[in-house]
This record gives C-alpha cells, structure tokens and sequence, in this order.
C-alpha cells in the first residue's frame, strides 16, 4: 500500500540529498577543503604506498614494532 512505500521513500530520498553535504562538511573539518584528497589518484600509488610502508601486519600495529619482535 502508499502508506507502506511512502516512508521508505522519503527515507530514501532524504539520504540522498543529506549525505554529500555531510560529506563536504566533515572532509572540510578534517582536510581543511571542501572535496577529499586524493590518495591513490593513479592506479599504482596504492601499491608503491604498500611498498614504501613495507606493512607485515595490521595497520593499528603499524607502529607498535615491539608486538611483532621475535
């Protein structure tokens, strides 16, 4: 029934319009500008990023060196 469609659709809908102005507003807060960086702009930066960190294990430990200690 309408009744039943209605609210699923507006919820929806409101999802659809809030969610790129939140984006803006918490990239700006943490980025200091409006459109999020780039990070990985060409296909092979994620992997000579892999390789310049030479991650062994979880990115939380990455740091803590003396968990991974033999």
């Amino acid at each position: 029934m309408w009744y039943e469609i209605l609210p699923a659709l507006s919820i929806v809908t409101g999802i659809t319009f809030a969610i790129p102005p939140l984006l803006s507003v918490t990239n700006y807060a943490f980025f200091g500008r409006w459109s999020p960086p780039n990070l990985f702009e060409f296909k092979q930066d994620f992997f000579l990023h892999l390789r310049d960190k030479d991650l062994e294990g979880p990115l939380l430990f990455q740091d803590s060196e003396f968990i991974f200690k033999d």
